[in-house]
C-alpha cells in the first residue's frame, strides 16, 4: 500500500477513444491505480466531458491534483470536426424517422 498521495496525483492527458464517455475513461484509470497501488480508493476525475462520439484531449486529474481541474476547464478551447453533406441516413435516424412517422399516424 502506497503511503504518500503525492506520488499517485497526476495530471493525465489522454486522447479519449470514439465511443467512450469521459467516465468510462475516469472508471478505468481508477482501476488501473487502486490495483497497481493496493488502495481502496483514490480521487480522479476530469476537466470537460467529451460526447461518447468525439474524440480528443481529456484532461484528467488524480489524488491531490483534482483541485486543479478547474484551472483546465477555465482555458479556451477548440474544437475541430469534419460535415459530410448528403452522406447516406444512418440506422439510429432512420429508426427515429420511423418512430415519428408511426406516432404521427396515432394524432390523425
Amino acid at each position: 500500500m502506497i503511503n504518500n498521495i503525492e506520488h499517485i496525483s497526476k495530471i493525465i492527458l489522454v486522447n479519449k477513444p470514439l465511443d467512450w464517455t469521459s467516465f468510462d475513461v475516469v472508471k478505468k484509470i481508477r482501476g488501473i491505480i487502486k490495483k497497481k497501488y493496493s488502495i481502496p480508493k483514490i480521487k480522479v476525475g476530469h476537466s470537460g466531458t467529451l460526447d461518447p462520439k468525439a474524440s480528443g484531449l481529456l484532461v484528467i486529474c488524480t489524488g491531490k491534483k483534482t483541485k486543479m481541474m478547474t484551472d483546465f476547464e477555465n482555458l479556451n478551447k477548440r474544437y475541430c470536426g469534419v460535415i459530410k453533406i448528403d452522406a447516406p441516413l444512418t440506422a439510429l435516424i432512420q429508426k427515429q424517422r420511423k418512430k415519428i412517422k408511426k406516432n404521427t399516424h396515432n394524432y390523425l
